[in-house]
């Protein structure tokens, strides 16, 4: 008989059946006799295989995208250049960067953006990641050794180029630039991202594709087809930038033209010359964008990349 003290428990058919199914499960999971030390074995997935559908983590993450855009690695790298005796291109932020430990934020940041690129795929901290990394190039010690003498950028009414000259043979010099997949490190403007054939260039006539990123770009990121021109190993190599177009499936250039030149000095001494050519460009490209699209700093910080990876 029941106590009319204890409180009562309504079940409804529906609670029941669940109840059983549930018991079936946990009899199924745990088997009589089973150990109870036993477990399912889980293995954690890799960021890039995962992409989160709209939900509140999906705003989580894009609001961490957002503020991760807004922080300017040229500041956080501050203090690396100026302690490298270069001459730095952002002031450096306040706190912890411009007192005791500073430069300490880069690493987190370099952190955050190599996992944030492989939880998103998002190109721009990719493009970031090869920014900062192609810094390392920076250090004294690669960048003394390596380039004996540098002339600043020049410029005339439709050509830019600078030149300096590398601790090593024109022959490990061109072999670096006739491999694609080298070019973002070695690039100065950081829109470069990778190479998307993985083959290395072995002649005129021959186009390789590249992934590219520009803020300023309507997609963002996009792609371009380079054709080589010159290929003179190993003293000349050059290549003209273009796309394919969408409406004839053919190749179609802006007129711009990308330029090494090479002159052995000596056993281990090259002097290197980079040139950015716009001569070509016709007057619809000159409408939309100013030539050059890059201060000619950039050429500098190419050869700059160029000489340290030689080295490496």
């Amino acid at each position: 008989m029941s106590n009319p003290d204890e409180p009562r428990v309504l079940l409804s058919r529906r609670r029941v059946l669940q109840a059983s199914a549930s018991a079936a499960l946990l009899a199924a999971a745990h088997p009589a006799g089973a150990s109870s030390t036993s477990s399912i074995s889980a293995k954690p997935a890799p960021l890039n295989a995962v992409r989160l559908l709209p939900s509140p983590y999906l705003t989580a993450v894009t609001a961490n995208l957002a503020y991760l855009h807004k922080v300017e690695p040229d500041r956080l790298l501050h203090q690396f250049r100026s302690q490298a005796g270069l001459t730095p291109k952002g002031a450096v932020y306040a706190g912890w960067e411009s007192d005791t430990i500073g430069g300490h934020t880069l690493g987190h940041y370099l952190s955050a953006i190599s996992l944030m690129h492989a939880q998103t795929g998002d190109a721009e901290c990719r493009r970031r990641v090869v920014y900062i990394v192609g810094h390392d190039s920076t250090s004294p010690r690669k960048t003394v050794r390596n380039q004996r003498k540098r002339r600043p950028a020049t410029m005339t009414e439709e050509t830019v180029s600078a030149t300096t000259t590398i601790s090593t043979s024109a022959e490990t010099v061109f072999a670096v630039l006739a491999d694609p997949s080298r070019h973002a490190a070695i690039d100065g403007t950081g829109w470069v991202c990778d190479s998307l054939d993985g083959q290395r260039l072995t002649g005129s006539g021959q186009v390789f594709r590249m992934a590219m990123y520009h803020p300023n770009h309507p997609d963002g990121s996009y792609e371009t087809a380079n054709q080589v021109l010159a290929f003179e190993p190993p003293r000349v190599i050059s290549w003209k930038p273009g796309y394919v177009s969408p409406a004839t499936g053919k190749l179609e250039f802006g007129g711009w033209i990308w330029r090494y030149d090479l002159t052995q000095l000596g056993p281990d001494k090259t002097k290197v010359t980079l040139s950015y050519d716009w001569s070509a460009v016709g007057p619809i490209p000159r409408q939309r964008i100013q030539f050059p699209p890059f201060t000619p700093d950039h050429l500098d910080n190419s050869l700059s990349h160029l000489a340290a990876i030689v080295a490496r």
